[in-house]
């Protein structure tokens, strides 16, 4: 059975796209033009974080600059006002990079956010 498993013992699963392909070909000229003249669709993709707590409470706002604090994540976004908020920590790095496990690691180790709930 171990002989059955070790061609994957190092297999790493991850979201690709053209930039894997040679610069010459039309698929990578087209990513290529498509990240120069619109950079928000060439961005990579958010983590997104669900917090327990309302959009305007201090407990939110302290977890907001923990995660703007991690190493690889370039900005916060908040999502609309209610009882439970959605952040998305953008990174500064593909989604197959090991950077972004690490930045992922970082802020589940952040563990939930604590503070009153709206009723």
């Amino acid at each position: 059975m171990t002989v059955l498993a070790l061609p994957v013992v190092d297999l790493r699963l991850a979201q690709v796209d053209a930039r894997l392909l040679p610069t010459s070909t039309q698929t990578r000229k087209l990513y290529d033009a498509l990240a120069t003249h619109y950079p928000a669709l060439a961005r990579p993709h958010p983590i997104v974080v669900v917090a327990m707590v309302p959009t305007d409470s201090a407990e939110l706002a302290q977890f907001r600059d923990r995660l703007a604090a991690v190493p690889g994540i370039d900005a916060v976004e908040v999502g609309p006002p209610g009882a439970v908020t959605v952040l998305r920590a953008v990174p500064d790095h593909a989604a197959g990079d090991d950077a972004a496990g690490r930045a992922v690691a970082v802020i589940r180790s952040a563990g939930p956010v604590r503070g009153r709930r709206h009723r």
